[in-house]
């Protein structure tokens, strides 16, 4: 059986914050330290975790374009959006001490670039995976239909300059079908919705189709309005597209 990459960080996530459960339950935690410890244990304590890396992660790129050292010092800090993820907090602290992140000092890192890549591609892809092991998603507009919420990152910016990210959303595609039918959405909403938003979000979403091989052969994408998009070894073989904005398209070897 084929595994992906990005089943390979889901495992190897799940593993790491298991690890760190185990460690806090057999530490000599304080009192508090111990309250905070069973509560987010209640809540989950690996979808408490993932949730937090895929804040940061959100974090570092609308705050800090994507450069993936955080410094912090609380006397500078605690009251900027560092203090939400390196504060003094007790649920913080715990958080981020069981997050796989590295510290020097008073710079904060996720272990590798592909780990901030990871976790962003969740935000975009929205999953929360609970601690039996079993996938839901967020309760969002999009986790009952089949669009993404307005306020995901897709909308927002081109993101193939980040093939990492594009290629664990790619692998979203091939396992997750209600993935894919809310990227074939975003790829239709500037035929009825000209802002510039949903434009972005279409030249997002078909990039990351296209890349996964996804195959639009027969296709009705009149109108669709993605300029300058790189649909290179695109299938489009009798593919709809009158009326569409492919100015700039890169449509080689399709």
């Amino acid at each position: 059986m084929w595994v992906t990459r990005v089943q390979l960080y889901d495992v190897f996530v799940e593993l790491w914050l298991g690890v760190n459960r185990r460690r806090l339950q057999d530490s000599n935690l304080s009192q508090d330290d111990r309250r905070i410890f069973n509560d987010l244990l209640g809540a989950g304590f690996v979808s408490m975790g993932t949730g937090y890396a895929m804040r940061l992660a959100l974090a570092i790129f609308e705050r800090q374009n994507g450069n993936p050292i955080v410094q912090y010092t609380h006397l500078n800090d605690h009251d900027t959006w560092k203090a939400e993820f390196f504060g003094i907090d007790p649920n913080v602290r715990l958080l981020q001490e069981s997050c796989p992140l590295t510290r020097a000092g008073n710079r904060f890192r996720f272990l590798h670039r592909s780990m901030l890549e990871y976790f962003f591609s969740r935000v975009v892809y929205n999953p929360v995976r609970t601690d039996d092991g079993s996938t839901t998603e967020t309760e969002t507009p999009s986790s009952t239909t089949h669009e993404l919420d307005p306020s995901n990152p897709l909308f927002r910016r081109n993101w193939p300059i980040e093939p990492s990210i594009i290629q664990f959303l790619c692998d979203r595609v091939k396992l997750d079908s209600t993935f894919n039918q809310k990227l074939l959405s975003a790829a239709n909403l500037p035929k009825t919705d000209t802002a510039v938003t949903t434009t972005t979000a279409a030249f997002n979403a078909i990039t990351i189709l296209v890349k996964a091989g996804i195959r639009f052969n027969g296709a009705d994408l009149q109108g669709i309005k993605v300029p300058g998009a790189d649909l290179s070894y695109g299938q489009f073989d009798s593919t709809q597209l009158q009326g569409a904005d492919l100015m700039g398209v890169d449509l080689s070897r399709s």
